[in-house]
């Protein structure tokens, strides 16, 4: 990456700029001489060049650095040399390396930091122990020349966590995505084709007995299918980029539509009585929308699990309660397993902040969605 090269030239650089600098201050310690220079140059090359696998091997790449720097270390040592200026600019930016990209950096990083401060603690005790400055001077400067090291692992962890962090809200926000799609899907196929099997029904009852009933019968077909094919498209546009949904968008369902919707069962031989004021016109696009799917849903399992029973919808500023009448009958035993519908009337409702009831009554079965006051 273009990064790691930019790193990697600092590196050289810097290394460049440190051997001249150890000619102008060898005085009064003696000058480097070639062989250290040799050293110090291929140990700068050798830790640039492991900027170019500090994503593919970091652990392997701490190691070869810090084993570059005993070296020159040691070599300065050996020839006598009382500079101990050193360039941690590579053990930085492999610290860092370390905790972003090795699968299990912890047990590695502790040997490699433990050998690190043994190495700089060594190397500052030869060059500052003396009658003028005792061995905390040395502590002090290993102390100084780890702060990069812990530099780079820090600012590792705080990378890493934020990469976590980030991960985990785009998990959540994809999750919420998934459900919510899938409540849509449910909402609109369930209530078209459920209306689909009760006028396929019908019309294979009266095929022969009454041809123009069995025609009105295929409209209403047809247009179920319309319907449920736009819906369904609407919902798919999500998935798409935000240009080709804007370009395709079906507007989500408001207030405005139930009545169409209780046409359209009625239709269906529903027998369907609204009652009340009529719902707030001061509503959210998200509750309306949830006004119209809940009595979507619930008129859609009135038909499948009390087809021929009477509904009531209830409408006012306080929210709305559909009643299926009839459903059961004194003392029966209910067994009430959540099915994917209700599950999406209580999610739309918390997503609102509205309160949501759904279930057996002393006079059947009762939805009923109140807004938050």
């Amino acid at each position: 990456m273009v990064i790691d090269k930019i790193i990697a030239g600092a590196i050289l650089v810097l290394g460049m700029v440190q051997i001249a600098l150890m000619y102008t201050t060898a005085n009064p310690t003696p000058p480097p001489t070639p062989m250290l220079v040799v050293t110090m140059v291929v140990a700068y090359i050798i830790e640039a060049a492991t900027m170019f696998f500090r994503r593919t091997r970091p652990i392997s790449m701490l190691w070869i650095c810090i084993l570059a720097e005993a070296v020159t270390k040691t070599a300065a040592i050996i020839q006598g040399f009382q500079n101990n200026n050193t360039n941690n600019l590579a053990i930085l930016f492999l610290g860092y390396a370390v905790i972003r990209y090795a699968p299990k950096p912890v047990p590695h990083l502790i040997a490699q930091t433990s050998v690190y401060t043994l190495m700089l603690t060594i190397v500052w005790a030869y060059f500052n122990i003396s009658p003028a400055s005792p061995l905390l001077r040395a502590g002090i400067g290993a102390f100084s020349g780890l702060a990069s090291f812990a530099l780079g692992v820090g600012a590792g962890y705080v990378v890493s966590n934020n990469q976590r962090l980030v991960a985990a809200q785009r998990q959540t926000l994809l999750a919420e995505e998934r459900t919510r799609i899938a409540r849509e899907l449910h909402d609109t196929t369930a209530h078209h084709l459920s209306s689909i099997a009760i006028q396929t029904t019908a019309a294979r009852a009266i095929l022969h007995s009454n041809p123009t009933a069995v025609e009105k019968q295929l409209e209403g077909i047809s247009t179920s299918i319309s319907q449920a094919l736009a819906d369904v498209r609407a919902t798919v546009n999500t998935l798409r980029t935000p240009t080709e949904a804007e370009a395709t968008h079906t507007p989500q369902p408001t207030i405005a539509r139930i009545p169409d919707l209780i046409t359209e069962c009625r239709n269906l031989g529903m027998s369907i009585r609204v009652t009340g004021p009529g719902l707030r016109t001061d509503l959210t696009a998200p509750e309306q929308q949830c006004a119209y799917r809940t009595i979507q849903e619930a008129l859609t399992n009135a038909r499948k699990h009390a087809s021929g029973a009477p509904v009531t919808i209830n409408l006012d500023e306080a929210g709305l309660m559909v009643t299926t009448h009839g459903i059961f009958t004194p003392g029966e035993p209910r067994r009430i397993v959540p099915g994917r519908g209700s599950v999406g009337m209580q999610e739309r409702a918390n997503h609102c902040g509205a309160t949501l009831i759904n279930e057996p009554d002393s006079d059947g079965w009762k939805v009923a969605l109140t807004w938050k006051t």
